[in-house]
């Protein structure tokens, strides 16, 4: 790319090395200002892990403790799930951002 003159003689030079430049690093929405930076990542909404059960007053032969058992297992299941993908998007947030922060530096 060449480098603006002062006087801006050279500024159609120059523009057009930009945005050739700006199109090989597939960066065209950057520099013209469609592509703004991404929001930072949330995580709203993560669920607090579970708390560890105390099992010394279940009887393992009597069927709605096992019932109790089994539905609090699926919703701990339930609740890992969900925070894993909170945190898939939070951490695609994330890479959005690095590539948008190293299309902003190339230019």
């Amino acid at each position: 790319v060449p480098k603006l003159n002062v006087t801006g003689s050279n500024f159609y030079q120059w523009n057009l090395s930009i945005k050739v430049y700006g199109t090989i690093y597939d960066a065209t929405k950057v520099l013209d200002g469609t592509q703004t930076i991404p929001e930072l990542p949330m995580y709203i909404g993560l669920i607090p892990e579970p708390t560890l059960l105390d099992i010394s007053s279940i009887d393992p032969t009597n069927i709605e403790h096992v019932n109790a058992l089994a539905k609090g297992k699926d919703f701990d299941n339930n609740c890992r799930s969900i925070n894993t993908n909170i945190k898939k998007a939070a951490e695609k947030q994330v890479e959005c951002i690095k590539y948008w922060k190293k299309l902003d530096r190339v230019l």
